[in-house]
């Protein structure tokens, strides 16, 4: 199939209309039709719906999000930053046509907790009032797709659709054309050509020109550049950024960027040729803004409390004075200890105590945390579920923590209820838990600053364990944490692994722990199933698992696992068997780096004793099941004419137009690497089952697919015998020796079960016809590159 050429949009005016595809035939455009009439076009527009769920955006991420269930819950008060933002919104009003080279990014950067999400959040708010904002995208670390690249350019598509509709033809022209390639590209084009490109030429017709030129440029925030995990594709990101305005100055677009001075951040924005304007919002805070988010605090709270009331004038001006000082500046500071003094505690502390508690010492964010998290450190499971939430990849709400920690769901609402000041906790057992700055998480993650309250990543054993206990449940409607185990068990137990690489020791306990887990009574998957998955892994081929396997993504060896045991994609069991085989993978693929290979035998008597009809000392009886999967997975026929042809999958070019084969590419592969494999251990450890029949007896499959038609042992022996007079039909000779060691010790063994010669039988059979002729039989599938 022919590569789709991408098209250049920044070529197509929306004045065109028609005529822009004039002489074009055989396209859509999402569910787009065209009649292709004497060469005019007709374009009947996909409905919004089908391109945004095309686009698949993150919801949640925009300034419209739900602040409390989704962090940073940060704004301005009305008062605040006035000059700052006021001065923010005269850089991104200013002309586009008079400037030399005007500036299309302002990078507003600073230290933690200084203010920038709240700026960020209130100029997003302002500009979406006046119409003229682009997009808008908050990132925050460890909550799962908002700490990632991977959807930022589709989110920001998605909204650029719905916020500047003559965008919108562009975007799914984009996505018709080169979508499929985009989602495997770098997050740099995905943004050149589902956000850049479209904005430009959405605004290149003179009436657009002259619309923006009066009303002013659109506007763009990202904020917490700085808190996006992939940092190579944001340096990437911000390149391509600055690239696009050097070769399209005139484009009616800003980007206001807030994050932390972070180098690969600093070196992209400080270069003095990207013609970013720079702002210091250090320089930018003063008391007199802290001073008034003090005075606008106690006054607000006050209307509300009667405790507050019954104090009077509370707290006189020395106090605020010095609450101000304490701060230095910082917003999150001073926001905290607001609502540490503030908020109610269920210690029996008052306002007024906790007022002189923070006024005995200069509390910053290193000093003010540990005094917080003092009020439940004696209270049950207190480490296990502060640690948890800063581990975490996306949040989890109250009942969720409880049932990956295994504890009682009040014991999670006593620990959180004193830490409302820093975590914010919501009112029900559904909604996520979440922590009002990630300042916090760094802070739990750090040793040296932490202390006794230290988030060791040893803990991510733990979460994994818990989310494995989960697996193999229904997802049900999404308040369980069922999901959450599902998409990030692996993570954690990859982070668990790394910490152990090296010591082969501890690599072995790891899989001992994990497998007892396996055997272990919260395990739903039926234990028959689970002791043919053992088997089926303990016996595939080696080589195929730690050479071969991970060249091919698409299929883990957790899903051949599956797949060889029949389960089903859609199966309840289906997912629960790949991830717990994937698991023990990652567990050799780790001791073979230290020269150490699969360990088969250890791996069977760490299964001792499991609960299953079929003994351990009879699993090499699961060779029998893995002959007969490799059959129904290998031999097709395709008919046309008189001549019937064999077919070795993966190739479909034999087969009918339109057909589909159910099985996965990767797994007939592994069928045709080590089907002999199988065949010669089967007919060791299961002679009573085959025998002489099992080799000359049509196989008959249950299951029909396509033109699939039962074929003998026989077909498959006379086509690799082929391929070794063509080793570079192989693509890679260096797998050749083994294959044909393969292939050598299946034909020994089945001469000693016929008790002739192999290839005299063969050629018999050639002769009499039975048999497909040599020049029909299929090249071989292609095998990874090295």
């Amino acid at each position: 199939m022919a590569e789709a050429t991408p098209l250049d949009l920044t070529n197509l005016q929306p004045s065109e209309g028609a005529s822009y595809f004039a002489g074009a035939h055989s396209f859509t455009i999402g569910n787009q039709t065209n009649n292709n009439i004497q060469n005019h076009i007709t374009v009947v527009t996909s409905n919004s719906a089908d391109l945004i769920k095309d686009l698949n955006p993150i919801r949640n991420a925009s300034h419209i999000r739900d602040r409390k269930r989704f962090p940073p819950d940060s704004q301005c008060l009305p008062g605040t930053r006035k000059k700052l933002i006021e001065q923010i919104q005269n850089w991104a009003n200013s002309g586009i046509l008079l400037k030399a080279m005007p500036s299309h990014v302002l990078w507003l950067y600073g230290y933690v907790g200084c203010g920038k999400s709240a700026i960020a959040q209130t100029v997003a708010e302002n500009f979406s009032k006046k119409g003229r904002l682009a997009a808008s995208f908050f990132f925050f670390r460890a909550t799962a797709d908002r700490s990632r690249s991977a959807r930022f350019a589709a989110t920001l598509a998605s909204q650029l659709a719905a916020f500047v509709p003559s965008a919108r033809p562009f975007i799914e022209i984009a996505q018709a054309s080169i979508g499929d390639e985009l989602r495997d590209s770098t997050v740099a084009l995905q943004f050149q050509h589902l956000f850049l490109e479209p904005f430009y030429s959405a605004f290149q017709s003179p009436g657009r020109i002259v619309l923006t030129s009066v009303s002013g440029p659109y506007l763009t925030v990202i904020d917490g550049l700085d808190e996006c995990e992939d940092r190579e594709d944001i340096a990437g990101l911000v390149e391509n950024i600055i690239g696009f305005f050097k070769d399209k100055p005139r484009t009616p677009l800003r980007f206001f960027i807030s994050s932390r001075v972070e180098e690969h951040i600093r070196t992209r924005l400080q270069d003095p040729e990207s013609h970013v304007e720079l702002m210091d919002l250090v320089a930018h805070t003063s008391e007199a803004d802290i001073a008034f988010l003090v005075d606008e605090s106690f006054k607000n709270a006050a209307k509300h409390d009667r405790v507050l009331q019954s104090y009077g004038n509370w707290p006189d001006k020395v106090r605020r004075a010095k609450l101000v000082q304490n701060a230095d500046n910082s917003f999150i500071v001073i926001s905290t200890i607001l609502k540490f003094i503030l908020e109610p505690a269920s210690d029996g502390s008052t306002p007024k105590t906790r007022l002189e508690l923070i006024l005995d010492q200069k509390l910053g964010l290193d000093k003010l945390y540990p005094e917080i998290l003092r009020r439940s450190e004696s209270l049950d499971h207190f480490q296990a579920i502060i640690t948890t939430i800063a581990l975490l990849f996306s949040p989890l709400s109250t009942k969720q923590l409880a049932q990956i920690l295994g504890i009682e769901l009040s014991d999670v609402v006593s620990v959180l209820i004193n830490l409302h000041s820093i975590i914010h906790v919501p009112g029900d057992d559904i909604s996520h838990v979440t922590v009002f700055h990630s300042s916090l998480r760094e802070f739990l993650c750090t040793e040296s600053r932490a202390g006794p309250y230290f988030a060791s990543p040893c803990y991510h054993k733990v979460l994994a364990q818990g989310c494995f206990k989960w697996m193999g449940r229904p997802r049900g409607d999404g308040t369980s944490v069922v999901d959450y185990a599902y998409r990030f068990f692996h993570r954690h137990w990859d982070l668990n692994l790394g910490l152990y690489r090296d010591n082969f020791e501890k690599l072995m306990q790891e899989l001992q722990d994990f497998i007892a887990l396996i055997r272990g009574e919260t395990v739903s998957v039926p234990r028959e199933l689970l002791h043919r998955s053992v088997a089926t892994y303990t016996l595939m081929d080696d080589l195929w698992i730690s050479k071969i396997s991970p060249r091919i993504r698409k299929c883990s060896v957790g899903d051949l696992v599956a797949r060889f045991v029949g389960i089903q994609p859609s199966g309840k069991h289906w997912s629960f068997v790949r991830t717990t085989f994937d698991a023990i993978s990652e567990v050799y693929r780790a001791l073979e780096k230290q020269g150490v290979s699969r360990p088969n035998d250890e791996l069977l008597a760490m299964w001792d004793g499991i609960d299953s009809p079929t003994p351990i000392p009879r699993i090499a009886l699961q060779h029998t099941s893995m002959v007969v999967a490799c059959t129904q997975l290998l031999f097709v026929h395709s008919q046309g004419g008189s001549d019937a042809k064999i077919a070795l999958l993966p190739l479909q070019d034999q087969m009918k137009p339109g057909t589909e084969y159910k099985a996965d590419l990767a797994t007939c592969d592994y069928a045709f690497w080590s089907f002999g494999l199988h065949l010669a251990m089967a007919i060791k450890h299961d002679p009573d089952n085959v025998d002489s029949r099992f080799l000359t007896t049509r196989r008959k499959h249950t299951e029909t697919s396509g033109n699939r038609m039962n074929m003998i042992v026989f077909n498959y022996f006379t086509a690799q015998k082929r391929y070794f007079e063509f080793d570079s039909l192989l693509g890679t000779p260096n797998y050749l020796p083994p294959f044909r060691a393969n292939f050598n010790q299946a034909t020994s063994a089945v001469e000693s079960v016929l008790s002739v010669s192999f290839f005299l039988i063969t050629y018999t059979w050639l002769l009499e016809g039975n048999l497909m002729s040599a020049a029909t039989v299929a090249r071989p599938p292609r095998l990874p590159e090295r």
